[in-house]
């Protein structure tokens, strides 16, 4: 069908004898805008939230402690490439279904058919818990409890670790006291 419009558009732009500069630079602008909007604006946060885990590898001193899960369909985000670190990073797999399957679900299928299910039952383990999840906007309301839970635990390993390995927290030990 697209085709087709070019057709007509070509044949149309052909025959045109005193419009036709004004009509190709019409085209051409809006095409140029479209092109700058779609490339450069729209979309974005699957590129942006890269730049940011670079910026968390290059600006903060714990980042060996650091980890990424990234709770989107496999492939979203362009992943080592952007972020050059050896961070320990995970997505959701979708691996092909090469059993023949007609109810074949990949881990991203099973994680958007119920993310809150799936979340508890993934990091029913405290140690297992990255430092960084990342999700879509429209999920996040649906986990803030997971969250909730998560920053928790967090806080209490992250307690517990500095009284284990003898490491103090300045301002931990200004509120205990």
């Amino acid at each position: 069908m697209i085709q087709r419009v070019y057709l007509y558009t070509g044949y149309s732009l052909n025959h045109l004898k005193t419009w036709k500069k004004p009509a190709l630079s019409f085209l051409f602008l809006s095409n140029m805008l479209l092109a700058l909007y779609t490339g450069l604006v729209h979309q974005r946060g699957t590129l942006d939230v890269m730049t940011n885990i670079q910026e968390l590898c290059y600006n903060n001193p714990n980042v060996s402690s650091a980890s990424v899960f990234i709770m989107m369909p496999c492939h979203s985000t362009p992943y080592y490439s952007h972020v050059h670190y050896p961070l320990p990073m995970r997505f959701l797999q979708c691996p092909p279904d090469l059993s023949g399957k007609s109810d074949y679900l990949t881990e991203a299928d099973i994680f958007y058919l119920n993310p809150l299910k799936w979340l508890y039952r993934e990091f029913h383990n405290d140690s297992t818990l990255p430092t960084h999840l990342i999700i879509f906007s429209v999920l996040e309301e649906m986990c803030k409890k997971f969250h909730k839970r998560t920053s928790q635990q967090a806080h209490k390993k992250a307690a517990n670790s500095s009284q284990v390995n003898g490491l103090l927290n300045p301002q931990k030990d200004k509120k205990q006291v």
